[in-house]
């Protein structure tokens, strides 16, 4: 999941002509990730 959402973001920012905008979507999107990573490392700690 991870992967196509950083696709799909850097087609998004890269449509962005703001600078300060892209710093701003690019951090959200790091702090998204880290998220997700989480998420998926807890799913396989409880599976397991």
């Amino acid at each position: 999941p991870c992967i196509i959402q950083e696709q799909n973001h850097k087609t998004y920012i890269s449509s962005i002509s703001s600078e300060l905008l892209k710093e701003c979507q690019e951090l959200s999107y790091i702090f998204l990730c880290i998220r997700c990573i989480i998420s998926l490392k807890t799913n396989r700690s409880t599976a397991s």
